[in-house]
């Protein structure tokens, strides 16, 4: 084939030109900016819309969660910060966003190989969108977590600026490498942490990996005796309500036996969407128990379920997670409809965005449910997935690990392909930084405003609350 044949090379000169053109329309000082909201706004409806299809039980148990701090409610509320973009003037840089980059879906799982490595961990929000948005949300919460630390004002400042900085120089690093190099980045964490240490300082690689011993520490592995108990009959799912409600003790008798035939079927549609050799594996496997499960923040109500997997013998278990999905908050917010079933957006955006993705992801969706056709995503339910408290770093610490996490996210959006256009309309000075770093300390005083009304809509008995 000859030259003139090809798909043309790259111009580098050209996809950088086209980034800082952007700052034409969208200077980097208006990202700064809040959306303003429409004085129709009620925060209470807004929440209630986004439980239509929950489980209705459960939802009171949602709001109290989202009431623990004001950096829960920020997980269970990116519907605001969603219609929130909207209002705000946005790029055209679109990437593959995460769409809930919150600083508490980082966190270490153990890859298909069995090595421990550091990434981005939820994904339910996925879509294609604005990069800064992702960027905005992702300071906004390291914000929110720092006020939740007492750490003060001047300090929530630094760590702001620091996230959105290294965010920026992280880019323009990718936006130098192979596109290769870029999807093969990743943080495994080995015993001396040395990957670590090739992208911080000693003292910030120190700091980290001090947080990563105490993540590893904790990690859900531990939970897994506590979810599975040897019975005369086999293995079991232990009932923990109404955390995790083993199908044989819903109170409808009628409800778990259709539950049953929908979960075989969604298993059986689930595999198709794995390759070949991961079918085989699974093959080696048959169900033996299965458990309606309650998970996060955001999901709270929706329908997920746990399916007990054993192989050769009683210590040979799987758990497999089959979480509903629904469109992302920010696909709703912009009325705009993927061309991905939910279960597909979320394993797809997964795929793109995380350097090892589970081997076991996939997706299913079945009609065969209440309340009408659900689509979900598939994982394995323990990984040894597991994350950091970032309400007890102190300053120093905290800054060193969002350090961490901006890397990841800026590797994230580089798989994209879009570095070199992100790079030339972020610069080389700090008036990305800044901007960033003001609009997230005034969303996170927009946050906490919101906390309040949330609580104000319970204690008037406008929503109800339930914990657990």
């Amino acid at each position: 084939m000859s030259r003139s044949a090809e798909m043309p090379m790259l111009n580098a000169h050209e996809a950088m030109g086209r980034g800082r053109a952007v700052r034409a329309t969208v200077p980097r000082s208006q990202l700064a900016n809040l959306g303003v909201r429409p004085v129709s706004f009620d925060l209470v409806t807004i929440l209630r819309d986004s439980d239509l299809g929950r489980i209705k039980e459960l939802i009171p148990l949602r709001y109290g969660r989202m009431l623990h701090s004001p950096l829960d409610f920020l997980r269970g509320a990116v519907v605001l910060q969603a219609n929130d973009f909207c209002a705000e003037t946005s790029t055209t840089i679109d990437v593959q966003l995460c769409g809930d980059a919150l600083l508490t879906n980082f966190g270490l799982y153990d890859s298909a190989e069995g090595r421990s490595v550091f990434d981005i961990n939820d994904f339910d929000e996925t879509t294609s969108g604005p990069f800064e948005w992702d960027v905005k949300r992702f300071v906004s919460s390291v914000v929110v977590a720092a006020r939740g630390s007492n750490i003060n004002e001047r300090q929530q400042d630094a760590v702001a600026e620091q996230a959105a900085a290294t965010y920026r120089r992280s880019m323009a690093k990718f936006a130098n490498e192979t596109a290769s190099s870029i999807w093969n980045a990743r943080i495994d964490v080995g015993d001396n942490f040395s990957e670590l240490r090739r992208y911080f300082t000693d003292d910030s690689g120190e700091k980290i990996s001090d947080v990563i011993t105490d993540i590893k520490s904790s990690s859900d592995a531990k939970s897994y005796l506590k979810v599975i108990k040897q019975t005369s009959t086999g293995p079991q799912i232990a009932n923990s309500p109404p955390l995790l409600v083993p199908l044989n003790y819903l109170e409808n008798t009628t409800t778990s036996a259709s539950l049953r035939i929908a979960l075989r079927h969604l298993m059986s549609s689930y595999l198709q969407t794995l390759s070949a050799e991961r079918q085989l594996m699974l093959s080696q496997f048959v169900a033996v128990d299965a458990a309606r499960k309650v998970v996060g923040i955001g999901s709270v109500g929706r329908h997920c379920y746990v399916v007990l997997l054993a192989g050769r013998n009683t210590n040979d278990l799987l758990l497999i997670q089959l979480k509903e999905q629904t469109q992302s908050a920010f696909d709703v917010a912009r009325q705009r409809v993927s061309d991905l079933s939910p279960g597909e957006r979320v394993i797809r955006g997964q795929r793109i965005m995380q350097a090892t993705p589970d081997m076991l992801v996939g997706w299913c969706e079945s009609s065969e449910i209440e309340g009408g056709l659900k689509q979900f995503s598939v994982r394995q339910l323990f990984d040894n997935k597991s994350s950091v408290d970032v309400t007890k770093l102190d300053a120093s610490t905290l800054i060193s690990y969002v350090k961490l996490c901006a890397w990841v996210l800026a590797r994230s959006h580089a798989r994209s392909g879009k570095a070199l256009e992100i790079k030339g309309y972020l610069g080389e000075s700090a008036k990305f930084d800044e901007a960033i770093a003001a609009y997230s300390v005034a969303f996170a005083k927009r946050n906490e405003h919101d906390f309040e009304q949330l609580k104000l809509a319970a204690k008037s008995r406008h929503i109800t609350v339930a914990e657990g």
